[in-house]
């Protein structure tokens, strides 16, 4: 009997194409502007989304964390949800 290492996995390229081989979401390049290309997600359910990456102080964070976990929500869809109300309210 002979010992045998396993093959290594293949890592993907980079970040976008591990991200892209995701099974709930298919990527696709969506140009704003000539400078500022936007990754699009498009999920399951046929709705779209985009991935945006902001900066925000700890303590926010903490209280978003917070109120999210009361209405049993991730923070993804209470921010998404507080944004959708704060946007009805200015118009």
């Amino acid at each position: 009997m002979s010992i045998t290492m396993p093959k290594p996995k293949q890592k993907p390229a980079n970040v976008e194409d591990f991200i892209g081989a995701a099974p709930d979401a298919v990527a696709k390049e969506v140009v704003l502007s000539a400078a500022q290309p936007v990754k699009t997600l498009k999920a399951k359910r046929g709705t779209s989304r985009s991935q945006v990456s902001v900066v925000l102080a700890d303590e926010l964070v903490t209280r978003v964390d917070e109120q999210a976990g009361k209405s049993y929500m991730s923070r993804s869809a209470y921010i998404t949800m507080a944004l959708n109300k704060f946007l009805e309210r200015v118009g």
